[in-house]
């Protein structure tokens, strides 16, 4: 079954291409989360695959092989038992050689594998990018070191995607539609964090309610009353091979598309996200 895509032209963040050293399709999918949002500030670090395994430190930490499998990209040594001392002290994939680096980042990313007739299909690299949204609540404050979420599982935090060097970006309008992407593009799939926090945990017990998105109001932005402290937009944009994968066969190692969802286990040195935050 193919899918039909929507083109959205993003105005706000252009095509990126990376260095030479990275294969001619390795492209960073543009990370606005919506065009007309005005940004004040954004980075993104490109932090190539480290490894694969059954484990979630997050949802079940402690638990070797429980849970379904996920691909783990930036800190090297991410398993079941990690810590934030245990990830500061560790090497991260986000300090490979290249124009979207950052040797602070040594934070962990993850999402459930991806499979296309039951073969798995490996990742390249995830792209994390910090976007910074104007409005009237103030500047934003950096995530603590150690904060933890999971996003995902809907539409509203997840599309998926095709790219390649000489196109814009094409999008499927919801997150069960997995693209049909033909040689040059490659897919991907964009996971998206909401960016108001309510300043009371790093790691709920559900590991997501303290986290909520801003919403207009009058034609300006603001966080809930509940969540008034406002922390980066993070958008992992998930990067796989060139290859064509279609919708049909295509499930996660988390059941179907629509199970779609990402965590990250924020780990920083030198200071380094309050630096880029601020414009350092």
């Amino acid at each position: 079954m193919k899918m039909r895509c929507a083109l959205i032209a993003i105005a706000v963040l252009p095509f990126v291409v990376l260095g030479a050293e990275f294969s001619a399709a390795d492209v960073a999918p543009s990370a606005s989360p919506s065009p007309s949002s005005p940004i004040v500030i954004n980075f993104t670090v490109r932090c190539p695959f480290s490894h694969t395994a059954n484990l979630d430190p997050i949802v079940m930490p402690g638990m070797s092989g429980m849970g379904h499998q996920h691909e783990f990209f930036g800190n090297t040594s991410t398993n079941e038992n990690s810590t934030l001392p245990s990830l500061l002290a560790a090497p991260t994939t986000c300090a490979k050689l290249g124009e979207f680096t950052d040797v602070n980042d040594h934070s962990a990313y993850w999402v459930p594998s991806l499979y296309q007739n039951g073969k798995r299909v490996a990742p390249t690299a995830v792209y994390a990018s910090y976007t910074q949204l104007a409005g009237p609540n103030g500047s934003v404050s950096p995530f603590p070191n150690g904060f933890k979420a999971v996003t995902g599982r809907s539409s509203q935090s997840v599309v998926w995607g095709c790219t390649s060097i000489d196109t814009q970006s094409l999008f499927t309008k919801a997150i069960e539609d997995v693209p049909t992407c033909q040689s040059p593009q490659h897919l991907f799939a964009r996971v998206a964090f909401a960016n108001c926090w309510n300043g009371l945990s790093i790691d709920p017990l559900d590991h997501a309610s303290h986290l909520e998105l801003q919403y207009k109001v009058a034609g300006k932005t603001q966080c809930p009353s509940t969540h008034q402290i406002k922390v980066p937009l993070l958008t992992l944009n998930v990067q796989y091979p060139v290859t064509t994968i279609t919708n049909d066969g295509v499930s996660l190692a988390s059941g179907t598309p629509s199970t779609m969802h990402a965590d990250m286990f924020e780990a920083w040195t030198n200071d380094g996200l309050t630096k880029r935050i601020r414009g350092k």
